[in-house]
């Protein structure tokens, strides 16, 4: 639907749990979907046109998103847009795996704007599963966790560039498996770096802008 509010919702402290939503498609809403409670899978969703958040204020325990497609970020004054973001509370075991996120598509270039991708600034991350996702975004932040411990993080790609600084992957915390990874840092030696800021991605993708 088309809305200026949140279209998917869950919220903690009510009993509701084992919740799927799946094969939706979500436009112009801010943000899209808004989870803070246990054990939800959200797959197979396509949200096109957005602002703040593709999905956001992820909290609770044994939430999978995997397989959504997010894409065509609107620009809103004062908005922080990120693909996929958490909240301050605490993720246990979240599994992050195969979705694609696009800052802008050539199919809705109108009020384009930046995104940072797939963020876990302010919350805790534990035995949590990060892989196969993919982030095509323009800004400091393509996939980042500054409290991540006991947990995975394998065979992601984030592409692009701003102000002439490549998209990187910056993880903090302890006992991380972080390998397999493309960025646009050195993120350690089981990783690849590509600087998209010098085209380097041209060697290794075709159209990687897209």
């Amino acid at each position: 639907g088309d809305s200026g509010s949140t279209a998917i919702s869950f919220y903690s402290g009510s009993t509701t749990r084992h919740i799927k939503v799946i094969n939706n498609d979500i436009s112009t809403l801010r943000p899209a979907i808004s989870l803070n409670a246990d054990d939800i899978l959200i797959k197979g969703n396509v949200i096109d046109r957005w602002t703040s958040d593709g999905i956001t204020g992820m909290s609770g325990d044994d939430i999978i998103i995997e397989n959504n497609v997010i894409m065509n970020v609107i620009d809103n004054p004062g908005a922080h847009h990120d693909l996929i973001q958490d909240s301050t509370a605490t993720l246990n075991r979240l599994v992050l795996r195969n979705n694609k996120g696009y800052q802008r598509t050539s199919t809705h270039p109108g009020f384009a704007t930046v995104t940072q991708g797939y963020s876990g600034f302010d919350g805790v991350c534990n035995d949590c599963l990060i892989e196969n996702n993919l982030a095509i975004v323009d800004h400091n932040w393509g996939l980042t966790w500054n409290s991540m411990h006991n947990s995975i993080v394998r065979n992601n790609v984030v592409y692009g560039c701003l102000s002439n600084v490549p998209t990187p992957i910056s993880i903090s915390g302890t006992n991380n498996i972080i390998k397999n990874n493309i960025a646009g840092n050195s993120v350690g030696a089981d990783n690849i770096r590509i600087n998209a800021c010098n085209n380097e991605g041209n060697a290794y993708f075709v159209d990687p802008q897209n």
